[in-house]
């Protein structure tokens, strides 16, 4: 997962910097154009990262649960009541 990020960012930063060299743009257009697919790509790592996050933390519940059962020590119904809620 993480190398994916960075690959992304790398991507997006070699991206800017050769839209930069190459484009015949004003300074003032070329930040702007800069910090609109920042945010835009700011907010699409964002939303990978929740993703990611909520697939995480259902595995972790699943395996709560399931030891949980398995050792008889009661946390698998509270994670069932943690899951529901």
């Amino acid at each position: 997962m993480f190398r994916n990020v960075w690959l992304v960012t790398a991507g997006a930063a070699a991206g800017a910097i050769a839209g930069l060299l190459l484009a015949p743009r004003p300074g003032k257009q070329s930040r702007a154009l800069i910090r609109e697919r920042s945010v835009k790509i700011g907010r699409d790592l964002a939303s990978l990262a929740r993703a990611k996050g909520q697939v995480v933390s259902t595995r972790v519940a699943g395996y709560r649960h399931r030891f949980g059962k398995a050792l008889g020590d009661g946390s698998a119904s509270e994670t069932a009541a943690e899951t529901h809620a």
